[in-house]
């Protein structure tokens, strides 16, 4: 009986927004249908997908927290880095995010430029029927790739022409390390270092501590037990916040993980304990 009133959350999900297939409002009637308390839309460098499930959010029996997921990178290594209770309207946020928008789009042309070079015969029209136009992305070009028959699935576009390495692979423009933590702090968030256990350099999380990182994603589909073990203690050891999502992405990776995967909503209450705390003495200093 204990177990039914317990209260379960997904805190990493994207929607076509980004690089998912569901919109917003399929999101939530999904988590609706799986009965969870609350969710985050967390789309790539972008929070459109976010401020559209706020709006509708007030119809359903859900909770929404704004959120958004940061690529960025520190001495060479990949990361991600989700933030919470972001302010969706703040300008600055609005206008970086137009800056990586527009960078987007400038790689989504170059990678379908040098396709049609390999033979491979898409426009980059198609690719933005894939899309939102809001965040194109690689996932988008390569689920075109295999809706017209060139690979089989869209990991093989990914192993065969467009996975770093391979020979349409353009890289990404992101925003430094440090200014996403500044940029989500501006924004009256909290930054959270996403699936930290599968950064390909492990010993760069020391280094990624030593920066005012709220948090750590310990609870994730593809940790494995020991890993989301070592960075429970990890972070409780350092007083660090800790997260999990599924990291859904609809139909685009797959059978979907929301709603199979989430997290005890206990985590939720401490993530909003600490960011009262921060807004009580932001009002404070002001």
């Amino acid at each position: 009986m204990k177990n039914k009133n317990k209260k379960f959350i997904d805190l990493h999900i994207h929607s076509l927004y980004s690089d998912g297939s569901f919109t917003p409002k399929e999101v939530i009637e999904r988590a609706v249908s799986w009965n969870l308390s609350a969710i985050s839309i967390t789309d790539h460098d972008t929070v459109e997908g976010s401020h559209v499930a706020l709006d509708i959010c007030k119809d359903y029996p859900i909770e929404v927290i704004s959120g958004i997921e940061f690529s960025t990178v520190l001495n060479g290594t990949k990361i991600h880095v989700l933030g919470y209770f972001i302010d969706v309207n703040n300008e600055e946020l609005l206008e970086s995010i137009k800056t990586l928008r527009a960078d987007r789009y400038k790689r989504a042309h170059k990678i379908v430029d040098i396709l049609n070079n390999l033979g491979i015969d898409i426009k980059f029209e198609e690719v933005e029927a894939y899309s939102s136009k809001e965040s194109i992305g690689r996932p988008h070009i390569a689920a075109l790739m295999t809706d017209k028959g060139y690979v089989k699935k869209i990991s093989f576009a990914f192993d065969k022409y467009i996975g770093e390495g391979k020979p349409a692979f353009v890289p990404k423009n992101t925003l430094g390390f440090e200014r996403v933590l500044e940029l989500i702090h501006l924004c009256g968030g909290l930054s959270i270092l996403a699936h930290p256990g599968v950064i390909e350099n492990q010993p760069i999380i020391k280094e990624i501590l030593e920066y005012p990182i709220d948090g750590l994603e310990v609870f994730y589909p593809f940790h494995k037990p020991s890993q989301t073990e070592k960075l429970k203690k990890l972070a409780e050891s350092r007083g660090l916040l800790i997260t999990g999502g599924s990291d859904c992405h609809g139909m685009m990776k797959g059978e979907p993980l929301l709603g199979l995967y989430k997290i005890e909503g206990k985590y939720l209450d401490r993530l909003k304990e600490k960011h009262r705390a921060l807004t009580l003495n932001s009002q404070k200093s002001d």
